[in-house]
């Protein structure tokens, strides 16, 4: 099925730059040496993640769980967005994918500090009649 993807600046940015980068004239983004479909990318995604300090277990897959994460714990987009930016047709996928990071949960309690702060409290609790309950 053919699928839009969705890429932000940076990722244009880099994908032109690989083009201007081969020797080779080819319609493929990251062809081999010969300019085919390459087969195999071990031996480069481990030159890549040893240059920039990426431990040697990261797989390439897991970038799709880095973006999942990055995105969900930014707080700016929604999870429906984030599962169709992954192209998963089920949530539950999604769920599996994007984990929050710990600064994000912490952000979302201090969401409460905000709500009962001094100002924001007077205007939660303005005109509700709070009683005891009586038995």
């Amino acid at each position: 099925k053919d699928q839009v993807l969705y890429l932000n600046d940076l990722a244009v940015s880099t994908l032109r730059d690989q083009q201007n980068y081969m020797h080779h004239a080819s319609n493929l983004v990251f062809p081999n040496q010969q300019g085919r479909i390459r087969t195999e990318i071990g031996e480069r995604w481990a030159t890549i993640k040893k240059a920039v300090g990426i431990p040697l277990t990261y797989r390439c897959h897991d970038l799709r769980h880095q973006f999942a994460t990055i995105l969900a714990s930014s707080g700016r987009v929604d999870p429906y967005t984030v599962q169709r930016l992954l192209t998963h047709k089920d949530f539950r996928t999604t769920q599996r994918y994007a984990h929050l990071y710990e600064q994000a949960m912490r952000n979302g309690v201090k969401v409460i500090d905000e709500m009962f702060s001094d100002k924001a409290a007077e205007k939660l609790v303005e005109g509700v009649d709070i009683k005891p309950d009586v038995a």
